[in-house]
């Protein structure tokens, strides 16, 4: 498990960095609050956290939009 304050690698089954301390947490993709390492399902939502992460849709530009819309509206759906 990587430390999101210093980016160290730790094993799973550490709590706490063994570089600068930091508390551990396994941060749910689905809600957002942390979770121990080692726990399976999110305490918050019950997320299976053993799943792969689901990648993020990244926002279209300002510049991207208005091509995005009209391949739409022509029913060209792979742009």
């Amino acid at each position: 498990m990587k430390c999101a304050k210093c980016q160290t690698e730790n094993p799973e089954t550490r709590k706490f960095c063994r570089q600068c301390g930091a508390k551990l947490l396994q941060v749910c993709p689905q809600c957002g609050p942390g979770n121990f390492p080692g726990d399976r399902f999110c305490g918050e939502c019950g997320y299976d956290l053993a799943l792969p992460p689901q990648p993020v849709q990244q926002a279209l530009s300002f510049e991207e939009k208005p091509d995005k819309s009209q391949g739409y509206l022509l029913g060209r759906t792979n742009m």
